[in-house]
């Protein structure tokens, strides 16, 4: 169980080191930007069309905003290193906020027209509370893997336990090789792989299936570290925890 003193230290080493690597992080909470700029991504990947970006993170669909959502965009040398995003979710049954659609949809939500076919794996009505679900992940290709990636989703993670209050980080992965789903789990540092759907997937209105990655965050230790104001990379003054717990 960390402190929030603890937190805050990894978060400032991370983000130095990738200054160090020569980057600028831009910390930001209005999602038309982060929709603006994944839609230049994949219409440079020749990818771009209405089905490309999921709706959960689009303001036209979903409620989005500073309380629930933030971004991160690396520039390096002028050019767009990466790309990350988080939106919340409070839910107290996870399995049923995807069932009703509202995980894609909120503004309005839809009527679902077809079950999703959620998959029967007990672990996922485990998931509850407030959920940081993890999304518009673009990694420039020649720092794939290496250090900018590490420290930015490890960045990702910590900010959305700190800043979110998150008790669950969670993405979602086309099923596919699992070997190469293990590794990659394990690059975006999540602790399980859960089947999620198997049938239909919303979003594009086809039958696909996709697994759930999962870390479960604990909760924030209290001690006097902790409440002393430090600086510690972006958005070091957002949102501060209001749940930490005592150490015992």
């Amino acid at each position: 169980m960390p402190s929030l003193h603890e937190l805050n230290q990894r978060i400032a080493r991370n983000y130095a080191a990738l200054e160090r690597q020569g980057t600028v992080l831009t910390y930001r909470h209005d999602a038309g930007g982060w929709l603006a700029r994944m839609r230049e991504v994949m219409a440079d990947r020749g990818e771009a069309g209405p089905l490309s970006i999921s709706p959960m993170y689009d303001p036209e669909h979903s409620a989005v905003g500073p309380e629930n959502f933030f971004w991160i965009e690396v520039m390096r040398q002028g050019r767009l290193s990466g790309l990350v995003c988080t939106r919340l979710f409070e839910a107290a049954d996870f399995p049923a906020l995807a069932r009703s659609w509202r995980l894609w949809w909120d503004r309005p939500p839809r009527v679902p027209t077809r079950p999703i076919g959620l998959a029967a794996d007990p672990r996922l009505a485990g998931i509850s509370g407030r959920i940081a679900f993890d999304g518009g992940y673009w990694i420039a290709p020649e720092h794939r893997g290496g250090p900018i990636t590490a420290h930015l989703l490890a960045l990702l993670a910590d900010l959305a336990q700190r800043n979110l209050e998150a008790d669950w980080r969670v993405a979602m992965v086309r099923r596919g090789d699992p070997t190469r789903l293990a590794r990659f789990r394990q690059n975006l540092l999540y602790d399980e792989q859960i089947p999620f759907i198997d049938e239909f997937y919303p979003p594009s209105g086809k039958a696909q299936a996709y697994d759930l990655f999962a870390a479960r965050l604990s909760a924030l230790r209290d001690d006097a570290a902790s409440r002393t104001p430090t600086a510690s990379g972006p958005a070091s003054a957002d949102h501060p925890s209001r749940r930490r717990v005592a150490a015992g």
